[in-house]
């Protein structure tokens, strides 16, 4: 009876803690602390379920390293289980480690590639961290095994491609833009702002790169063919000075081709609620 009791507990914390994870921008630090304490009594009888609920509590905490350890116990204790990896990768996205994330999918697809939902996980941590080229073949190794895709990625994903392959532009590029972006966001102990129903990066493709285009989610007009926006719940003027540090980091890299940041305009914004996924472009 006691064990079920603790059965109980664990699955009504678990309930809680994924709510919050999902659905609350700012989780009130009190009912975390809350949350935490109560796991923490269970460790003993549910060590798994209350470990996976201690790292999604310690990444609303924003405490990666916390966070990183809780894991590295669990993949330890069942190395071959791709859904830890998974849930991993969910929370290193939370925090903006775009690329960390797309490795632990990649690891759970190693693992096992029929475990549902991994391919199209992959397609869009790779879309997350930059590697849209990456993100095409995963597409079509989806496509050739009949699995779901929703068309619009694929007529965006496709054309992004051509307008790479014009301008001659390759995943590691891109990636060492978006990575510049989270790390001077780490480096200013921030994270990136998002919940299930607006998430924290917006991409999206804007005009064929020909006539200046406006820009609605922060930043200036330019001649860029691919909008990327990381969203903040900063005050504006924070997010102003954060948005001219990244744009003199992106103009310093010498990797980078000197037009890039032109074509690709990378900046942050502040977050907004209302979101809508467009034909074009894409919340993450």
């Amino acid at each position: 009876m006691s064990r079920d009791k603790d059965s109980n507990r664990t699955r009504k914390i678990h309930r809680e803690v994924s709510k919050l994870f999902n659905q609350a921008l700012e989780p009130d630090p009190f009912s975390l602390h809350r949350l935490r304490k109560e796991a923490e009594q269970l460790a003993t009888e549910e060590p798994i379920a209350t470990s996976l609920i201690l790292a999604r509590i310690s990444c609303m905490e924003h405490q990666p390293g916390a966070m990183e350890t809780f894991y590295k116990q669990l993949i330890n204790q069942n190395p071959a289980h791709p859904q830890t990896h998974l849930e991993y990768g969910l929370s290193l996205r939370k925090l903006g480690f775009y690329s960390e994330a797309r490795e632990r999918t990649r690891k759970a697809m190693e693992l096992d590639g029929d475990h549902p939902g991994v391919i199209q996980q992959m397609i869009r941590d790779c879309i997350l961290s930059g590697r849209f080229n990456e993100a095409g073949d995963f597409l079509k190794q989806a496509v050739r095994a009949s699995l779901p895709i929703y068309r619009a990625q694929f007529h965006f994903l496709e054309s992004v491609q051509d307008l790479l392959n014009q301008h001659k532009v390759v995943d590691d590029e891109i990636e060492m833009m978006q990575q510049c972006a989270v790390d001077l966001l780490r480096e200013h102990h921030l994270y990136p702002s998002g919940i299930l129903r607006a998430p924290a990066v917006h991409i999206e493709l804007t005009t064929d790169g020909e006539e200046p285009v406006s820009d609605t989610f922060g930043g200036t007009p330019s001649h860029a063919w691919l909008r990327w926006r990381i969203h903040l719940h900063q005050p504006i003027e924070r997010v102003e000075s954060l948005n001219t540090l990244l744009a003199q980091r992106l103009a310093s890299q010498e990797q980078l081709p000197a037009t890039l940041p032109q074509q690709v305009d990378m900046a942050y914004a502040l977050w907004r609620e209302g979101v809508i996924n467009m034909p074009f472009g894409f919340y993450m």
